[in-house]
């Protein structure tokens, strides 16, 4: 129950906390980082079909964020020409 804005408000907050962690391997210190995709719908109904389809737009977002270069947030959106 989020709007977009909202939806990159909690996601940019995962993504930054989520940076400021280490991670220490064999005495070594790893940086993490982490892309999220981000999808937001007002369904007609709720029904598996519907958040299947929300799922696949985070997904296709998240894999952008990924192919741009990671540790970011991508907003899944349809450029229509």
């Amino acid at each position: 129950n989020t709007p977009e804005k909202g939806a990159l408000d909690v996601a940019e907050k995962i993504r930054a906390d989520i940076e400021g962690l280490y991670l220490t391997w064999n005495s070594k210190q790893i940086k993490l980082t982490a892309s999220l995709g981000v999808s937001t719908m007002i369904p007609q109904k709720s029904d598996d079909r519907n958040q299947q389809y929300m799922i696949n737009q985070a997904d296709q977002a998240l894999y952008q964020a990924k192919a741009q270069g990671r540790n970011q947030v991508i907003f899944f959106n349809v450029e229509i020409s």
